[in-house]
Formats: structure tokens, C-alpha cells, sequence
């Protein structure tokens, strides 16, 4: 499981963690996390860059959100002895979507002293449809026998995989049906592991249920 992940709901620093936040371009710090920046030594007026325990990037104007974000990864290369906690940037006051902003720290995925929030490394990773892709490759022999394990067309999961279309709920459901052993919030939202060491009982019970359903309603 991925240990870089940055904290929902982060309330102190260690010494050297380093809290990364969105400002804005006048470095008026009172929103979402650029408040709780204020704490670890945000200097009000400062729009940009290292700050006490902080790193800004202001993050309402997409245009030069990259340059910003890539002036933050040079940084965070020359200080290895920092960890950097990467907040929502953006995600917030800003208006943007993660979908928008996950992106741009590709480059981090490599950089071990930077954290991502979960939301980021679920994008980064492919999201949904990369886990599925993932269960496609490990559980299965082939594309087809994925597809006839969880009842759908090829060509349905070919446009599921690589075009624009979603999965929907009944596709996760079949799924999940399929490989009752799979962990439903890694599939959906990318948290533990792909097979939990311990099951729950109240899961096990729901999968077999599912599976009896799905086998009533074939006969």
C-alpha cells in the first residue's frame, strides 16, 4: 500500500515536514488550507514559495498553476531532507477538479519525499479503471475471460478501458460479484490493498448474497 499519502486532516508538523497549500496571487491566506498554512508560518503577503513549515502555490490561474507547480518540484529536489505534504491544491476555492491538477505533479510519483492526497494518486495510477485493468491482469488469463467472468462484451470493456465511458454501478457490481475476494473500497476508491489480509464478515456475507442474486435472476 502506498505510505505517501498526504493526511486529511493534518493538525501538526513534525520537524521537518513541510505544509504544501494553494494560495492566491495576493497571499491572503484565509481559505480551506491556506488557514491552517497560518499555523505553520505562512507570512500573509507572500503568494509564493517556502514560508516557515509552508510551501504556496497560488493556484486560481490554471494558465501559470504548471509554472508554479514546477518551480515547487525543483524545490522539493533540492531539499531531500524535507518531506513535502501536498494538499488539494486547487481543488477548493479555486474551482478546480483534482482531474485538472493530479496531473501536474506526475512528476512527484518519483520523488520520494513528497506526498500526494489520495485523491492525486488515485488519477496518477489510472483511477478506477486502471484497478480494473489491474484485476483484469491478475486474476484472469485473458480480456475474454475477464468479460465472461463478469458477463459483459469485450468490446463494452475495451470502451470502458481505454475510451471515454465510465464504469457504472452495475459494472462494479459485477464485478465485485465475480471476485467476492476483492476489496470493494480499493476498487471504488483505490484505499487498502486489492485483497484484504482479513475479510470482513458483514462483506463476505454481502459478496455470497450478491452471488446467489445474480444466480437467481440467470435461472
Amino acid at each position: 500500500m502506498n505510505e505517501r499519502i498526504t493526511p486529511h486532516n493534518i493538525t501538526e508538523l513534525k520537524e521537518n515536514e513541510i505544509f504544501v497549500f494553494g494560495s492566491n496571487s495576493c497571499g491572503v491566506h484565509n481559505g480551506n488550507a491556506a488557514s491552517t498554512a497560518m499555523k505553520f508560518g505562512a507570512i500573509i503577503g507572500q503568494a509564493a514559495g517556502a514560508q516557515g513549515q509552508t510551501y504556496a502555490i497560488p493556484s486560481k490561474d490554471m494558465e501559470n498553476f504548471k509554472k508554479y507547480v514546477d518551480d515547487f518540484l525543483v524545490y522539493a529536489k533540492q531539499h531531500p531532507e524535507y518531506t513535502f505534504l501536498v494538499t488539494e491544491i486547487g481543488c477548493g476555492i479555486s474551482g478546480h477538479s483534482p482531474s485538472e491538477i493530479a496531473p501536474l505533479f506526475k512528476e512527484a510519483l518519483k520523488m520520494d519525499n513528497i506526498h500526494l492526497p489520495l485523491v492525486f494518486w488515485d488519477i496518477l495510477n489510472g483511477g478506477i479503471k486502471g484497478r480494473i485493468r489491474q484485476i483484469a491482469e491478475v486474476e484472469t488469463l485473458s480480456v475474454p475471460e475477464f468479460c465472461v467472468r463478469i458477463g459483459i462484451p469485450v468490446t463494452e470493456l475495451m470502451n470502458l478501458l481505454f475510451g471515454n465511458a465510465d464504469p457504472t454501478i452495475w459494472t462494479v457490481r459485477k464485478i465485485l460479484i465475480a471476485f467476492p475476494y476483492i476489496n470493494a473500497r480499493w476498487l471504488l476508491l483505490g484505499e487498502g490493498d486489492m485483497k484484504p489480509q482479513k475479510r470482513n464478515n458483514f462483506i463476505t456475507k454481502i459478496s455470497r448474497f450478491l452471488q446467489t442474486l445474480s444466480a437467481f435472476k440467470q435461472a
